[in-house]
């Protein structure tokens, strides 16, 4: 119903419903004095229906229909939220909150469902789906062979003459009923450009991008360009000439790897702080020696020990030659 003035043909329709389907009448219709329930004076009065009406502005005389219209509009604002669906599919939302909860149980109903009491059994449950998840229907009218074989659409909701499920495709935009393939994880107003969710995961989509949070790198030591490695050479190398084949530097195997211009180098930071004696050192005379102090002492204590190993040697050469002219 789209205008409240259809009121009065749906409302003649549903009394027709209900008497041939469950052959039962209806006796009372309450109404909070709405015009389009007045107009209906004329054909209730024929059928033998009364027509009651509430005080004004006193809604809690129809404390029945206000409750269920607010349980109504709690379960189709939780299904769009749920789905992330645009506003313009409220209507296909209460429709789906009404057919669920005519199936649901309640305890005012001793946990019986409304579909269960006036069909007298209990309601089928397998064929419900999440309303707004992505599904797959088959294109009928595919233009070449190798056109897609099936339609991106999305659930909401349940005809009433039909074992199907109602679409709406994302491409036509187009409503219309089908019977395929669902995916319940996947929602694609909640996010436009999301896959299938019911496959496996791959490895990529588990591991982290490296390019949103890059892992530190170990640094590579080597030394600059400018730079060449001190090769150690043997009593036999350094007989040999320039030109032997023995030479490292005439053998082109076994010349040493080229270093690349690129390689990064590890620069040591230096503080430039003053670097000062600890307190604890002061009355010592260690801390007190400089550095051209120790290499002095160090470089006379190594002149006296040459000295000294000269004397003696001296001293044991002129022994030597005594003992031979004697």
């Amino acid at each position: 119903m789209k205008f409240k003035s259809e009121t009065q043909g749906l409302l003649k329709l549903f009394i027709t419903f209900v008497h041939t389907q469950f052959n039962c009448q209806v006796k009372n219709i309450r109404s909070d004095n709405g015009l389009e329930f007045i107009s209906l004076k004329p054909f209730l009065s024929t059928h033998g229906i009364l027509l009651q009406n509430s005080c004004s502005y006193t809604p809690q005389q129809n404390g029945v229909v206000e409750r269920k219209h607010r349980h109504l509009l709690n379960v189709g604002r939780a299904l769009r939220f749920q789905a992330n669906l645009p506003l313009q599919f409220w209507g296909e939302s209460l429709l789906t909150a009404t057919y669920l909860i005519n199936r649901l149980p309640t305890p005012v109903l001793n946990h019986k469902s409304p579909y269960e009491l006036l069909y007298g059994k209990p309601p089928i449950y397998t064929h419900l789906r999440a309303f707004g998840c992505l599904c797959y229907a088959t294109n009928l009218q595919p233009l070449t062979k190798f056109s897609p074989r099936a339609r991106r659409c999305i659930f909401v909701g349940y005809p009433s003459n039909q074992k199907a499920y109602r679409v709406y495709d994302l491409t036509t935009r187009q409503f219309f009923t089908s019977r395929d393939v669902f995916h319940e994880n996947t929602f694609p107003f909640i996010n436009p450009t999301s896959v299938d969710s019911s496959q496996q995961p791959s490895l990529l989509t588990i591991l982290p991008d490296p390019n949103d949070s890059p892992i530190p790198q170990p640094l590579i030591f080597s030394p600059s360009p400018t730079e060449t490695p001190a090769t150690p050479l043997s009593s036999s190398a350094s007989t040999d000439s320039p030109s032997s084949p023995s030479s490292p530097s005439s053998n082109p195997t076994q010349s040493s790897p080229s270093l690349k211009p690129n390689t990064p180098t590890l620069i040591l930071r230096r503080s430039d702080r003053p670097r000062q004696t600890s307190i604890l050192l002061r009355d010592f005379h260690c801390g007190q020696v400089g550095m051209s102090q120790l290499s002095a002492s160090t470089t006379k204590s190594a002149s006296s020990q040459s000295a000294l190993l000269n004397q003696q040697h001296m001293s044991r050469h002129s022994v030597i030659l005594g003992g031979v002219k004697q």
